[in-house]
């Protein structure tokens, strides 16, 4: 890995460390209908079957698997990620941390691989791709999402504008990956070039847009708020501080659309000899 993609993935983890409880009270509900848009395509069953769910976050891809009867495995580089989405009363699962580029899985160890909205953050999505299909068996399913091409819904220019209002500046790390890295899989052409480079046999590869269920200003201000690239600034004002940036953020966010993002999903059946 080069220097450069270190010192990136260095500034994802500690943000995503420190967003930790705010995605799980925002963005997952977002993500908790992708994350089943995306199992939708499997094209095999994943009940009964170990499925890796890499870049868990806070849970939204393991609940869909263990809605269909999979036995889901936790991977996050961020390990704040990973305890945030320990929900009392609910079994936890097998969790580590670890980087999806460098799995700590021997090869073919589990039925299935699920990469919901981590691949996105990769200067090179096909070395965590290729790895997401090395642990899996053959026969088994490899599954991956990420944003399609789509102009940007109003709220994200919104609050991200009332946020600086209060001092907030957009962090680096952000800045890189939506100028630099989310065009590397952010359609279907972009999706299928990455898996021939990762030696993905027979991809299936389509856009679609999703009802993810934000549509109104209290889920909006919740999903874009628990953002990684917000949640530790929103996280460092006091309470009164969060409050103010709350109410604003909302009432500026009446009236608008719902959010409807375009996807791309890759589904295979992985073959190796």
């Amino acid at each position: 890995m080069s220097e450069h993609m270190n010192e990136h993935m260095n500034e994802l983890r500690e943000a995503y460390n420190a967003t930790g409880s705010s995605w799980g009270e925002g963005p997952v509900r977002l993500y908790g209908r992708l994350a089943e848009e995306m199992l939708d395509r499997s094209p095999v069953p994943v009940d009964g079957r170990a499925v890796l769910d890499v870049g868990a976050g806070s849970g939204a891809v393991t609940a869909a698997l263990r809605s269909r009867g999979a036995q889901p495995v936790q991977v996050d580089f961020a390990i704040g990620m990973l305890r945030a989405n320990r929900v009392p009363g609910v079994p936890a699962v097998p969790a580590a941390n670890g980087d999806v580029t460098r799995l700590p899985f021997r090869t073919g160890a589990l039925g299935g691989a699920a990469a919901g909205f981590c691949l996105n953050h990769l200067i090179e999505p096909a070395l965590g791709l290729h790895e997401l299909s090395r642990v899996v068996e053959p026969g088994g399913v490899l599954l991956a999402s990420t944003f399609g091409p789509q102009a940007d819904h109003p709220a994200k220019a919104i609050v991200d504008r009332v946020a600086a209002r209060h001092g907030f500046e957009v962090p680096p790390w952000y800045r890189e990956m939506k100028g630099r890295v989310d065009h590397l899989l952010g359609s279907v052409e972009a999706m299928r070039r990455v898996a021939r480079e990762a030696e993905i046999e027979d991809p299936a590869v389509v856009e679609t847009t999703v009802d993810a269920g934000v549509d109104t200003p209290e889920a909006m201000a919740s999903y874009r708020l628990g953002m990684a690239h917000l949640a530790p600034f929103v996280a460092s004002l006091s309470t009164g501080e969060r409050e103010e940036l709350r109410d604003q953020v909302e009432h500026e966010l009446v009236g608008l659309p719902p959010v409807l993002p375009k996807i791309v999903v890759l589904a295979a059946v992985i073959r190796r000899t």
